[in-house]
């Protein structure tokens, strides 16, 4: 799908009151579009800076007051205890796209080079104006999906040897974490941005004719946010993973980002060493902890939790 060929399309719909905004009601009926807000990012260029700040405020609808993350755990504890500290520290690591399990990462959008070389200074380069757009960003994972998915133990805590740990975005001490949380956008199509690179070379073009220093700022924020927008793209079939991403530029800074833990849940198979370590942490950082487990009486096919630290009911 080729981004020129998006229809933009914004309904007339009567303003609702902010006692009569139900965000449930809301979310489905507005399912998150980034095509939208890029296309509203562009036809606005003069106002860009307040098009992006509307646009930021209405993503953050999207995201749930608690969000989780799985954390797989292995024999290997040397990575096991850098998950610990990083934790303990209240921190959260984010990773190079490359890094992450999905071959198609960083690739839901693309260009035609090709179409590039018409510009005198690309034909050098046979029109690459930039190799990989994935290598602009990095990227943790959070789940809307709560503790009792098993597909998410299986997957991503090592078949419940692992364990989760929720975040509250609606608190104060996790503003960070909310800001650079952005719900995942599912679909089976990639986008063609060709014309958004075209329209990037020739802003840059012009400002070079129009300067006198060997250095030029650009200021264009379709180019900017893109790479964020768009690395927030999946094919539909991981939408079983309810996805949020932090999301943030491939800086050495941005490694870790502030989190402040809510709760642990430990894994069914989670072993005696790691669960000892993991509520030393939680003491110190004056957190509930909670193991999963399955009654075997139960008719269901569901995972339950019980608090075993401390033996009071902490509400989550």
């Amino acid at each position: 799908m080729k981004f020129e060929d998006y229809k933009l399309e914004i309904p007339d719909r009567d303003p609702v009151s902010e006692e009569n905004f139900d965000i449930e009601t809301w979310r489905e009926e507005n399912p998150i579009d980034y095509l939208k807000a890029l296309h509203l990012i562009a036809k606005q260029h003069s106002i860009q800076k307040f098009a992006f700040d509307t646009i930021f405020k209405v993503l953050k609808l999207y995201l749930p007051n608690i969000l989780y993350k799985y954390y797989s755990l292995n024999e290997n504890m040397d990575l096991n205890n850098q998950k610990f500290e990083t934790i303990k520290n209240q921190k959260i690591y984010t990773a190079e796209t490359k890094a992450l399990n999905d071959p198609f990462e960083g690739k839901a959008f693309y260009y035609d080079p090709n179409k590039l070389m018409k510009f005198k200074p690309l034909d050098k380069v046979d029109g690459h104006l930039i190799d990989d757009f994935s290598d602009y960003v990095r990227i943790a994972s959070l789940t809307g999906n709560g503790t009792d998915s098993m597909p998410m133990w299986a997957h991503y805590a090592n078949n419940h040897k692992g364990f989760c740990v929720s975040y509250d975005l609606s608190e104060n001490i996790n503003l960070e974490l909310r800001s650079v949380t952005f719900p995942v956008q599912y679909t089976n199509k990639r986008i063609d941005i060709t014309s958004i690179m075209e329209h990037t070379v020739i802003n840059i073009l012009n400002r070079i004719s129009s300067s006198t220093v060997n250095q030029i700022m650009l200021d264009d924020m379709l180019m900017i946010y893109a790479p964020i927008f768009l690395s927030n793209i999946k094919h539909d079939f991981w939408n079983y993973e309810n996805e949020f991403r932090i999301t943030v530029g491939n800086d050495k800074n941005m490694k870790y980002i502030n989190a402040i833990p809510k709760a642990f849940f430990l894994g069914i198979k989670c072993e005696k060493k790691n669960r000892e370590r993991l509520q030393e942490i939680a003491v110190d950082l004056k957190i509930p902890v909670y193991e999963m487990f399955y009654d075997d009486m139960d008719d269901n096919f569901k995972l339950s939790k019980r608090q075993i630290y401390p033996l009071l009911d902490f509400k989550l």
